[in-house]
């Protein structure tokens, strides 16, 4: 797979070489050029965990890596660094007889308590 440069769509690398540059030297983000369709039936079971599915969805991004390596980087990284033993708890609201439920994704247990974190950590 391939990056591409956000001010400079003529430029792209490798995805492996623009994880390790940063920024682009015009300033542009590398960002890859193409996104996969992601399946809710690739998920393994009603309610898979991100330590399951993390390391799948990263594999798309970088098909060489191999899926054991991948597998033992989240589990080694993340439940060090969030406070849940969930990573990203899930949890359901509302969803009485004739209404539909409503579900909220927590996004906030790692170390600065922002989103971002999720992408960061395994960097």
């Amino acid at each position: 797979m391939r990056a591409q440069n956000t001010r400079d769509a003529s430029q792209s690398i490798p995805l492996v070489e623009a994880l390790f540059s940063g920024t682009a030297s015009n300033g542009g983000l590398w960002v890859p050029e193409t996104f996969p369709h992601f399946s809710l039936l690739r998920a393994k079971g009603d309610r898979p965990r991100f330590l399951d599915i993390g390391p799948d969805i990263l594999r798309t991004f970088l098909p060489e890596a191999p899926m054991e390596w991948l597998s033992e980087l989240f589990e080694s990284l993340y439940p060090a660094r969030f406070d849940h033993p969930e990573i990203t708890p899930l949890l359901e609201c509302g969803g009485s007889a004739g209404r539909a439920r409503t579900y909220f994704l927590e996004l906030f247990h790692g170390p600065t308590l922002a989103f971002k974190d999720l992408a960061l950590t395994v960097l």
